[in-house]
């Protein structure tokens, strides 16, 4: 019996957790089609491949974010940490 009870409250937490990442990865997508829409020198810049760059970070952040609000787990909360630190760990140029 105790270890259903700490499963359900462990599932809550991470239901929690992956409910306001998900929330926030997609907001950060939203935050990214704004600066496509209002910055026309991102697609000036070679040849608007800055930009096709951000599209495609968009789309894996709204991928994530839907796997995180549909399917909450410590797997999917995981692959949204590890692309968090990935897509923060290049240095400043």
């Amino acid at each position: 019996m105790k270890w259903l009870i700490a499963s359900l409250v462990l599932n809550h937490r991470t239901s929690k957790a992956s409910k306001i990442v998900g929330a926030l990865l997609a907001l950060i997508g939203l935050l990214g089609i704004g600066i496509l829409g209002m910055d026309q020198i991102l697609w000036q810049s070679m040849s608007g491949t800055h930009a096709y760059g951000l599209v495609a970070f968009m789309t894996i952040d709204f991928i994530i974010a839907v796997l995180l609000l549909t399917r909450p787990s410590k797997m999917a909360f995981t692959i949204a940490a590890a692309w968090g630190y990935s897509s923060n760990s290049y240095p400043d140029c």
